[in-house]
């Protein structure tokens, strides 16, 4: 299958194109976060609070936090890595990962 970068538009092997927009991504990412969540703690409710990331003046991602667990995403990389209190990786999702477990199937036209 092919992969998108969301954030830009590229030719993906054979021939395909693929586009995602900034807010489809982060909406992604979040659920992501929420099944992630729920795989973890089934029987509760969590409100996720995020905030914008910069690095060196130029924005990079989302930092997240939901209960006892903080999670970033960093746009470039499209990876997403989760935290708990004590500050361990708990998960770590790529770009193909971020989209099996939000459920997004990205566009390609041929």
């Amino acid at each position: 299958p092919s992969l998108c970068n969301p954030f830009t538009s590229i030719f993906h092997p054979p021939g395909r194109f693929c586009a995602m927009t900034n807010s489809q991504r982060l909406a992604a990412v979040r659920r992501c976060l929420d099944r992630w969540f729920e795989t973890q703690h089934h029987d509760e409710d969590i409100d996720i609070r995020d905030a914008v990331l910069i690095r060196n003046g130029f924005y990079a991602g989302r930092r997240f936090e939901l209960g006892q667990y903080r999670a970033v995403w960093f746009m470039e990389e499209d990876e997403l890595k989760i935290q708990d209190s004590t500050g361990a990786v708990v998960a770590k999702f790529n770009a193909a990962e971020i989209n099996r477990l939000s459920g997004v199937v990205p566009d390609a036209v041929a």
